[in-house]
C-alpha cells in the first residue's frame, strides 16, 4: 500500500479514509474496470436473446457475446488497461479465492446466464466435463486477453480464431 500511495502521490491515510481497507480499494479497482466489460456482455446477450428465440442460439453467437467485450477491453493500448489485464490474468492463474468470490458476488448472475446457455449445447457430455470445459473456455479467454498486446492479429481475427478453437473444444466428444 505504501508503494501504491507513493506512486499515486496520495496519502496512505486518505486511501484508508476513502476505502476503509486495502481489500476495498482492490474491489473498487476491479469494479471500475469489470463493470464496463460486463455491461457490454449484458448488452450483447440481451440483443442476441431479443433477436432469436432461446432454443436457436448458436454456440458461436454465445461465445462471441461473451468474448468480444473482453478482447475489446484488452485491445486498448493504454497502461491502465494493460496493467489491469495482467493483474486479472495473474489473479486467475493463481486461483485467487478473493477474486473468485468478488466475481461471483458481483457478476455471478451474468456469468450464470451465459454458462447456462453455453451448457445447453453440451448436453452430450457428463455434467462434470461440461463444467470443466467451461473453465477451459474462461482460461483460454483470460490467457488471450493477457497476451493480446503481443498479438499481430487484428481483434476481429483473434476473436474468430478464439471462438472456433473454443467451440471445437467445448463440443468435442467425451473420451
Amino acid at each position: 500500500m505504501r508503494d501504491l500511495t507513493r506512486d499515486a502521490g496520495v496519502n496512505l491515510a486518505a486511501v484508508n479514509y476513502h476505502f476503509g481497507s486495502k481489500g476495498k480499494l482492490v474491489d473498487e479497482v476491479f469494479r471500475q474496470q469489470l463493470d464496463i466489460l460486463y455491461q457490454s456482455r449484458v448488452e450483447l446477450l440481451d440483443q442476441l436473446i431479443h433477436d432469436k428465440p432461446s432454443d436457436s442460439h448458436r454456440l458461436d453467437d454465445l461465445l462471441e457475446a461473451f468474448m468480444r467485450p473482453a478482447l475489446m477491453f484488452s485491445s486498448h493500448q493504454d497502461q491502465i488497461h494493460s496493467d489491469f489485464v495482467k493483474l486479472l490474468a495473474r489473479a486467475f492463474s493463481e486461483r485467487s479465492d478473493y477474486l473468485r468470490q468478488f466475481l461471483s458476488e458481483r457478476y455471478g448472475e451474468i456469468n450464470s446466464r451465459f454458462f447456462q446457455l453455453i451448457d445447453s449445447h453440451l448436453q452430450h457430455l457428463p455434467e462434470a466435463v461440461r463444467h470443466q470445459r467451461i473453465g477451459f473456455m474462461v482460461g483460454a479467454l483470460t490467457y488471450t486477453m493477457a497476451d493480446f498486446s503481443h498479438s499481430d492479429l487484428p481483434v476481429e481475427d483473434c476473436l474468430q480464431q478464439l471462438i472456433r478453437f473454443t467451440a471445437a473444444g467445448l463440443i468435442a466428444p467425451h473420451l
